[in-house]
């Protein structure tokens, strides 16, 4: 995960997503007690895991997600994981810099009306 401050001292965070929050698993196995958590632990790397990773090795695209002072405001998928290094490099040197997309830098207009 790369953790950048624009010129504007916006935190800006890029990652790749690789599992979804654990949290939501635990609530559907049971809580966050010691039975939840090892059979969550038992399904992901025993079940899920080795699919997981053998998909993402034959080409299967990384999702990049881009978060302004801890929102997600956008995605990006990139096939490889060399290249989705690269990206996220790009993605924190242009927020480092200030001139991430504008779309992203702005917060959404309000209308007076």
């Amino acid at each position: 995960m790369a953790d950048v401050t624009d010129p504007n001292g916006v935190r800006w965070s890029v990652r790749r997503r690789r599992w979804y929050p654990m949290s939501e698993w635990a609530d559907a196995f049971g809580g966050a007690d010691g039975f939840g958590v090892l059979v969550i632990l038992s399904l992901a790397v025993g079940g899920w895991w080795p699919f997981w990773f053998i998909a993402h090795w034959l080409g299967l695209r990384w999702r990049i997600v881009i978060e302004r002072d801890g929102e997600e405001v956008d995605e990006e998928w990139v096939r490889g994981w060399r290249k989705s290094r690269r990206r996220i490099q790009e993605i924190t040197a242009s927020a480092t810099a200030g001139t991430l997309q504008q779309s992203l830098t702005a917060p959404p207009a309000t209308d007076p009306a």
